[in-house]
């Protein structure tokens, strides 16, 4: 498959998702009430951060190829895995903004933080390769 025809279907089950998505949020805000906020991007720690900025009760698309873009202007503060620790050690570093780590080399995030500098560093660049796993409910 070539990648233009593999960016059109990509491009379509997001397409579907956001529709999906939409209208099951509005299905649930009218049979419960209840607030309700989502995100959607291409892989779950973008869709995360979309989700927390579109909180208390709103959605947000972040378009494949845009991720980057999106989480550039966003305190480091909001990447999920920066604890109190590593905060400070980046702060220290005079690295506030996402846009930051993003300028930086992967190599050099390894070298700072070992392994969690790698993983940061991803997650800043809008990088999760890791899948969504359902919830489901444990059996006895």
């Amino acid at each position: 498959m070539s990648t233009t025809l593999m960016y059109r279907a990509w491009t379509d089950i997001i397409k579907d998702s956001l529709l999906w998505t939409k209208e099951l949020r509005q299905t649930i805000i009218k049979e419960t009430g209840l607030p309700l906020s989502f995100g959607l991007s291409v892989n779950k720690t973008v869709s995360k951060m979309a989700t927390n900025e579109a909180k208390p009760n709103g959605e947000k698309y972040i378009a494949p190829g845009t991720e980057k873009a999106f989480l550039a202007p966003m305190s480091i503060r909001k990447i999920p895995g920066i604890g109190s620790k590593t905060y400070v050690v980046l702060s220290n570093m005079g690295i506030e903004k996402i846009e930051s780590i993003q300028k930086m080399t992967l190599e050099q995030m390894r070298n700072t933080l070992g392994e969690n500098g790698e993983s940061l560093w991803r997650k800043a660049n809008g990088i999760n390769y890791s899948p969504v796993i359902p919830f489901h409910e444990q059996k006895a």
